[in-house]
């Protein structure tokens, strides 16, 4: 597996993806909006390189993040012609009805997908339009990128955050969304779990260490709390509402929200209360 931008370097090669060459080529034509800039980069596509890197080892996560983020700065360079800093308003309001409508020389078939190659004649960025739960996703981690290039000031503002009518499920499951980006996989999860289940317990004192440390590595893990979210909660944050279980939270930003909680961390409770 690897960062880069596979279609994004080959798009001399993909000139008649749009029917004419890219209108703006992001290696060469774009550029950090400060000087103050946290990246060591110099153009958009680098520094989407560098936010892609934090994923390298999720790799269903990577896959998704990278898929969308070479769909996007592919559209820039061919629709409006545009470096990530120059974008408006409008111009994301355009690419998400893009996304729902994709035109036919954007699309390809599944038995071209699965022969071609980015670069050559067959390969297309899309199978045709994005379902509504695909355009959230899509959304979600375009939204993540921008914040993410923001924070780093590499560029000055993310226009993502005033499209009103995303909203509603941006602002809702974002903390959701970035809590399953940083879930360990299966396997790192597995590891874990038999190395704190070998912990000594020759002794009081190491029994209650050990059962601890379960219970506190189960609850970051299966919530995605960060550790003051942890240190400031009371027992009270569990909450029973309608049959179920839930977690209440204050998160970044001071604001409120609720994760449930499955029967797997509900046992660790169990246990550390007992």
């Amino acid at each position: 597996m690897t960062t880069e931008l596979p279609a994004i370097n080959n798009s001399r090669e993909l000139s008649n993806l749009a029917g004419r060459p890219p209108k703006i080529q992001l290696l060469t034509d774009s550029k950090p909006y400060s000087k103050h800039c946290l990246l060591e980069v110099d153009n958009d596509v680098a520094a989407v390189k560098a936010w892609l890197d934090q994923y390298f080892r999720k790799t269903t996560t990577f896959r998704a993040y990278r898929r969308e983020a070479e769909r996007f700065l592919l559209w820039c360079m061919y629709e409006p012609g545009k470096a990530l800093g120059q974008l408006k308003v409008e111009d994301l309001n355009n690419y998400f009805e893009f996304l729902s409508n994709p035109p036919c020389a954007w699309c390809t078939t599944r038995a071209d997908l699965r022969i071609g190659k980015k670069g050559d004649n067959n390969w297309r960025p899309f199978l045709g339009p994005l379902s509504q739960s695909a355009l959230k996703t899509a959304i979600r981690i375009l939204n993540s990128l921008m914040n993410y290039l923001v924070d780093a000031s590499y560029l000055r503002a993310n226009p993502i955050r005033l499209i009103k009518k995303h909203d509603k499920f941006i602002d809702a499951d974002e903390q959701k969304y970035h809590i399953w980006s940083k879930m360990l996989e299966e396997d790192e999860w597995s590891a874990v779990q038999n190395a704190l289940q070998n912990m000594p317990e020759d002794n009081h004192s190491q029994i209650d260490n050990k059962i601890r440390t379960q219970f506190l590595f189960a609850l970051f893990y299966l919530l995605g709390l960060r550790i003051n979210e942890v240190a400031n909660s009371t027992w009270n944050a569990f909450r029973e509402h309608q049959g179920n279980w839930w977690f209440f939270v204050k998160g970044k930003g001071d604001k409120l929200g609720h994760i449930p909680v499955n029967e797997q961390l509900l046992t660790y409770v169990k246990t550390y209360r007992l």
